[in-house]
């Protein structure tokens, strides 16, 4: 019943820098937990274990930024975080493991799979 059509134009721009999380772990953290505060305070059906692992994401992922720059008190505490959500998120526990026998060879498997992963 409506006409549906495609617009060849970029509509929204924006500059991608992995420099710029990397410089700033800590107001990334912030930002992405106070955007899920909000979408889980408008969704009131989002269940408790989905919000447990969203969260769970969220360190997850600042840990592995925390390795990469060689912070491994901060990667540690938010390996912990992510596994206090979540104690089933496999990645999380593998990574726990990994730090716990040697933090220095984690980073540099860290960095390999971003590297990897991005085509650097």
């Amino acid at each position: 019943h409506y006409k549906v059509g495609y617009v060849d134009l970029p509509l929204v721009l924006y500059r991608a820098s992995g420099s710029y999380i990397l410089n700033h772990i800590e107001q990334m953290k912030k930002e992405e937990l106070l955007v899920l505060e909000k979408t889980f305070s408008r969704n009131p059906k989002i269940t408790f274990s989905l919000r447990k692992r969203a969260i769970s994401n969220v360190y997850y992922r600042c840990a592995l930024s925390y390795l990469i720059r060689g912070e491994f008190k901060e990667a540690k505490e938010d390996i912990k975080l992510s596994l206090f959500y979540n104690k089933f998120k496999l990645k999380s526990i593998f990574l726990l493991g990994y730090f716990l026998l040697s933090p220095k060879a984690l980073q540099n498997l860290v960095k390999k799979r971003i590297a990897y992963n991005f085509g650097l």
